[in-house]
């Protein structure tokens, strides 16, 4: 158990933290919280979100957490589609959200800190809520329960919605691990996230997202010290790291290229020794941005790929990565992948095909009232992703594109991360999408969207074909690319391609 957590201006040492996870779980059971209930969290990174998550599983219940930047209407679709008995939220977001929650549901209004009202410019004041709901303040609530802890019930899994970038976003939901399972779980957690007794980790990331999520509760089960980041901030990361003599620290692609863009008297400010294991997940690193962190911070960056479904797939260290630029790394104990192409057979090794997986660390999954979506996904035992990609010799494994962004122009597959790729490397370039087109004789062409690096010269369509040309075949080179000040992406380091397509999709009367 934590010694102690920190997010702004606030520390929790382990008393308090044990207390108040105690009083939490009690206070939930008083409310009829059942194990197998379900409790939304609308919060941001703050220690009350990772308490009250801990104390919905010590009661056997399932934690539901909600992405705060949703919209209000987006946020009580996944409140109602979960069932959720309960909402735990921050003030202010509660306010937004009042219009829009279900009938009879119950609320626990927890304030917003200074460090919040500071980064995001919410306010401290009460929500204005509907008649009926009978929100109660998460102090209050607090104060009229015990400290003592009730007995626990078999912790079940955190509740993901995953992005809806085909529909509604969907809920993950599968039981709890018991026994040998469980054993394997842990193992391969262990594995990916390498906190331990001793560990003082960092997490700046929105902590809704799985892999943050699964970071930040490791830590406060099995860490020293937990810091959360209410909002990232580049210095300000370095600032901590070496204050609180960080070693374990979560980062997503974004992120690292917002460190790099520190000068290197920034960087020398500060003694970051104490660092030694950073993981990042949630979307590729492109090639040249990871070799730069891992020059910059040491062969200390961590990467596994996996998804909300089916937890984490490979694991990949900075030295097999140096050898083999650009892979995911190889399988993680216990799981099985396959690569296949779309009659389901096994393509030659080293060939692309759609990853399938089965992942004998978890139990299975499903999705909240749409058990057929989870049936779809099934190929005999694995679980199709969506993703494209190969497997060397040796084992590594390589993502080439998720299996919608592939482009078929003039019945060819090209893959558009192979051309994101080229355009990294290229000087100047800081960010880049690539991605299908309608077009009337082909099907679909190829459109890029670029972000040169603040100060670039000579960055323009021109250079960028020239580029492309002496590196992939003529026809993957886009036909049209734009430039931009910066490119859609979600806090999980996400593009979203979805919004740059609209426009060229919109009249076309078809959207592939």
């Amino acid at each position: 158990m934590l010694n102690s957590i920190i997010c702004g201006d606030r520390m929790l040492g382990a008393g308090p933290i044990r207390d108040m996870i105690a009083s939490a779980a009690n206070g939930l059971l008083a409310m009829g919280i059942a194990p197998g209930d379900r409790v939304a969290i609308l919060m941001r990174n703050e220690i009350e979100s990772v308490v009250a998550t801990a104390a919905i599983q010590h009661v056997g219940a399932y934690s539901v957490q909600i992405n705060w930047h949703s919209h209000p209407e987006e946020a009580a679709y996944v409140i109602a589609d979960s069932g959720a008995r309960l909402l735990i939220g921050h003030r202010d977001l509660l306010a937004a959200a009042n219009p829009h929650l279900p009938p009879r549901l119950a609320l626990i209004e927890v304030p917003v800190s200074p460090t919040i009202v500071a980064a995001y410019g919410a306010s401290a004041g009460r929500a204005e809520l509907p008649f009926g709901h009978g929100a109660t303040l998460w102090d209050d609530w607090l104060a009229a329960q015990s400290a003592t802890a009730p007995d626990a019930s078999m912790a079940a899994e955190t509740i993901i919605y995953t992005s809806g970038t085909s529909g509604r976003p969907k809920g993950v939901i599968r039981a709890a691990a018991s026994g040998d399972l469980a054993q394997r779980s842990e193992t391969m957690r262990q594995t990916v996230f390498d906190i331990g007794p001793g560990a003082r980790v960092l997490v700046p990331a929105p902590i809704y997202h799985t892999a943050p999520h699964l970071f930040a509760l490791r830590a406060l089960r099995q860490a020293d010290l937990l810091v959360l980041m209410t909002r990232f901030d580049a210095a300000q990361f370095l600032e901590l790291v070496a204050r609180h003599g960080i070693t374990h620290a979560y980062l997503v692609a974004p992120l690292f290229q917002r460190l790099l863009q520190l000068s290197d008297a920034e960087w020398a400010r500060h003694d970051l020794s104490s660092l030694r294991f950073v993981l990042h997940a949630g979307s590729p690193c492109p090639v040249a941005l990871k070799a730069q962190a891992i020059d910059r911070m040491g062969p200390i960056i961590n990467e596994y790929y996996g998804s909300t479904e089916t937890g984490p797939n490979t694991f990949c260290n900075s030295h097999d990565w140096l050898a083999h630029p650009g892979t995911a790394g190889r399988p993680v104990p216990g799981v099985d992948i396959r690569f296949v192409d779309d009659a389901g057979h096994d393509v030659a090794q080293g060939n692309p095909g759609e990853i399938i997986v089965r992942n004998n660390n978890y139990t299975d999954f499903t999705y909240i009232g749409l058990p057929q979506e989870r049936q779809a996904l099934d190929r005999d035992g694995y679980v199709a992703t969506g993703d494209i990609g190969y497997q060397t010799a040796e084992g590594f494994v390589f993502i080439c594109d998720r299996k919608r962004d592939l482009v078929i122009s003039g019945g060819v597959n090209i893959y558009p991360a192979e051309i994101e790729a080229a355009l990294q490397a290229m000087p100047g370039i800081q960010d880049c999408a690539v991605f299908g087109i309608p077009d009337t004789n082909f099907g679909e062409a190829l459109a890029a969207h670029v972000q040169a690096a603040p100060g670039a010269i000579g960055i323009n369509a021109d250079t960028v074909r020239r580029h492309l040309s002496a590196r992939i075949a003529s026809f993957k080179v886009p036909r049209v690319i734009e430039f931009c000040d910066s490119l859609p992406r979600d806090d999980a380091g996400k593009i979203r391609k979805r919004v740059l397509r609209q426009p060229y999709w919109e009249n076309a009367g078809r959207q592939i």
